[in-house]
């Protein structure tokens, strides 16, 4: 899949295009039924399918009081656009330039003249331009165009906002439902207190570049991805109430690894479920005889 970011540097390839358009957080399963609609379209007429998304919640410019953390980064969306079926993805700035363009100027300047997109497909609620003011009515009145209804799973709408509050309140399973795959989260390794190793538990603990949507505290079963490696985990969210340390983190011990440190690594942590909330105890050895259930645990539920 081809990535450009910013009308300027786009260089197309085509003298027409299918094209989808949204924020696309998280990329879940109604995200993905768009852009496989979309997919199907262009496929059935041979040509190139192109995605047009932001480099930000539009919410950080309109309103950074109210910006949700995102489900996950920009890497992580190009990567699921790339599984669904995108030949291109268009990459804008959602800045207060952009912000302020008009459904009309939009529509001419990007989607026609620039992409020279034939059909546009998109989801029920979204709507072009300054204030949403082109909704998919007006949109069908330039250019053909296919509004995909909403996507449900056990009877629940698929959103952005519905995968969130099942990451933030725990429910791992439920968000995977929602995303079609495991949540994950990226970042990078950084040496953390190491009270895991004197327990007999080194992680790896994690640092986030970026405002991402973080279970809530507890210890869950997943698995680490180092390049091409995948490690089953143990993943840790939260303080630390035995130490009473506050600071929140996010380590994982790997079941099976033991080669050497991997600090300055980017990874990805994927969530399976969780095991248990976040608990104090009397004392370290309280604390490790846990964390001894908690991996056998783990290692019955991920094989």
């Amino acid at each position: 899949m081809l990535t450009f970011f910013g009308t300027g540097r786009i260089e197309p390839t085509w003298s027409q295009c299918i094209c989808c358009i949204g924020t696309f957080d998280g990329v879940h399963l109604g995200h993905q039924e768009v852009i496989k609609t979309a997919r199907l379209i262009a496929d059935n007429v041979g040509l190139p399918l192109v995605v047009i998304t932001f480099d930000r919640h539009p919410a950080a410019t309109l309103r950074p009081d109210l910006k949700p953390p995102s489900i996950q980064g920009l890497t992580e969306n190009l990567r699921t656009f790339e599984s669904c079926g995108a030949d291109v993805c268009l990459v804008l700035s959602f800045d207060e330039n952009l912000a302020k363009t008009t459904a009309e100027d939009f529509y001419n300047d990007v989607i026609s003249k620039l992409l020279m997109a034939t059909h546009v497909v998109i989801g029920g609620d979204f709507g072009f331009g300054a204030g949403r003011r082109g909704p998919g009515e007006w949109i069908s009145q330039h250019v053909a165009t296919t509004v995909v209804s909403p996507f449900c799973v056990d009877g629940i709408r698929v959103s952005s906002t519905v995968v969130r509050e099942a990451i933030r309140s725990g429910d791992i399973e439920a968000a995977n439902r929602y995303l079609g795959r495991p949540f994950c989260i990226s970042g990078v390794v950084v040496r953390g207190k190491q009270i895991g190793r004197t327990l007999g538990f080194p992680t790896a603990n994690l640092a986030l570049a970026e405002d991402l949507a973080v279970p809530a505290d507890g210890v869950y079963a997943g698995h680490l991805k180092l390049g091409e490696k995948v490690y089953g985990a143990a993943i840790s969210v939260g303080t630390n109430p035995t130490l009473g340390d506050n600071a929140r983190t996010i380590e994982a011990f790997l079941l099976d690894y033991d080669g050497p440190e991997f600090y300055g690594r980017a990874v990805r942590l994927e969530f399976v479920g969780q095991i248990r909330t976040m608990e104090s105890f009397a004392n370290l050895e309280s604390l490790r005889e846990q964390m001894v259930h908690d991996v056998e645990q783990i290692r019955t539920i991920l094989t």
